[in-house]
C-alpha cells in the first residue's frame, strides 16, 4: 500500500509539474502572437490605404473616376496631382491651345490637326456668332471700313503731290527757292503718306492675323502620341509597389 501511495504521489507530482510549465510558457507565446499582431496591423492598414488609393484616383480636370476611360500619368507631377484622362487632356490642350504642362512643364508630343482649311477657316471665322469672338469680327469690319476710306484719301493725296511737283519742275522754278522747298515738302508728304498707309495697313493685318490663327489652332484636334510605353511603365511599377507592400 505504501508503495502504491508513492507512486501515485508521484505520478501526481509529475503531472502538476507539467502543468506549471505549460502555464509559465503560455504567457510568452500570447506577448509573441500579440507582437505579430501588432506589427501586422501597420501593414495592412498600410495596403488597404494603396488599395483604396490605387481605386480612388480622379482625373485632375474632371475629377470623374471613370473606369472606361483610364486615368494616365503622362507628364512628371507626383502622385494625383499627375494623374488624367486622356480625352480630357486632349480637350485641354486644344481649348487652352498649349503643348505643355502648366505644372511642371513637361512638353507633350503631340499632333494639331486643324478641323478647317485655311480659306474656309477665314469664312468660319468672320462668321461666328460667340460673344467672345463679335469683338474680333467688328473690329475687323471697322478696318475694312476705314481701309475704303484711306485707300482713296491716300491715292487722292499722292495724285495731288505728284502733279504739284510735276508742275513745278515743267515751270522752271528751280532758281526760286520757295518754289524748289514746296517742291520737296511735297515729295516728302507724299512719301510719308504712303509709308504711314502700309505700316497701318501692316499692323492691321498683323492684328488679325494672330486673332484669327489663335482661334484656328484652338479649333483644332489634338492628338496625344508617344505616351503608352512611359504611362504603361508608370502604371506597372505603380502596381508593383502594391504588390510588394
Amino acid at each position: 500500500m505504501i508503495e502504491e501511495s508513492n507512486s501515485i504521489a508521484s505520478i501526481l507530482d509529475s503531472i502538476i509539474s507539467k502543468i506549471e510549465i505549460e502555464l509559465e510558457q503560455k504567457p510568452s507565446l500570447n506577448i509573441n502572437l500579440s507582437d505579430c499582431e501588432f506589427e501586422d496591423v501597420p501593414m495592412l492598414q498600410k495596403r488597404n490605404e494603396l488599395s483604396r488609393d490605387s481605386m480612388d484616383i480622379n482625373c485632375r480636370i474632371c475629377y470623374d473616376p471613370n473606369q472606361e476611360f483610364p486615368v494616365i500619368y503622362p507628364c512628371k507631377c507626383k502622385g494625383t496631382m499627375g494623374a488624367i484622362h486622356l480625352k480630357c487632356l486632349e480637350r485641354w490642350l486644344e481649348e487652352s491651345n498649349r503643348n505643355n504642362c502648366e505644372l511642371c512643364g513637361h512638353v507633350f508630343r503631340m499632333e494639331r490637326t486643324p478641323r478647317y482649311k485655311i480659306f474656309r477657316s477665314i469664312i468660319v471665322w468672320l462668321c461666328l456668332n460667340q460673344n467672345e469672338h463679335q469683338i474680333y469680327v467688328r473690329n475687323v469690319r471697322t478696318d475694312l471700313l476705314r481701309c475704303l476710306i484711306i485707300i482713296p484719301v491716300t491715292i487722292a493725296c499722292s495724285y495731288i503731290c505728284v502733279v504739284a511737283t510735276d508742275f513745278y519742275a515743267l515751270n522752271n522754278y528751280d532758281n526760286f527757292p520757295p518754289a524748289r522747298w514746296t517742291t520737296y515738302s511735297l515729295l516728302s508728304m507724299m512719301a510719308l503718306l504712303i509709308l504711314s498707309f502700309f505700316i497701318w495697313i501692316y499692323m492691321m493685318l498683323q492684328y488679325h492675323q494672330k486673332a484669327w490663327f489663335y482661334w484656328w489652332q484652338k479649333t483644332s484636334t489634338v492628338k496625344i502620341v508617344d505616351f503608352m510605353l512611359e504611362n504603361t511603365a508608370l502604371i506597372q511599377n505603380h502596381k508593383c509597389d502594391i504588390s510588394q507592400v
